[in-house]
């Protein structure tokens, strides 16, 4: 680990991601993670995708709706609106 002091850098870079842990810039190597395909997780995403077309959508005034509904739960109105679609 190298203290690099006035440098503040995160992210991946040359097949290794770098990061802060108490101070300290410190790297290790990136791996991409596996995410195998199940049904079930690809029930969801179409799930989740059809959510986003729904909520492009909408006029600007449901979306302004939605964010006030959204400002009840410190949310963004997508946020608001997708955590009512996926309940769905």
């Amino acid at each position: 680990m190298t203290r690099l002091p006035g440098l503040h850098f995160v992210g991946k870079l040359g097949g290794r991601v770098y990061y802060y842990k108490a101070d300290l810039l410190v790297s290790r190597p990136y791996y991409k993670p596996f995410q195998p395909s199940t049904p079930a997780r690809e029930a969801r995403w179409a799930k989740f995708r059809a959510g986003v077309s729904a909520w492009q959508a909408l006029t600007p005034a449901e979306h302004r709706t939605w964010d006030r509904k959204g400002d009840q739960f410190n949310y963004e109105g997508f946020n608001r609106w997708m955590s009512r679609w996926l309940l769905t």
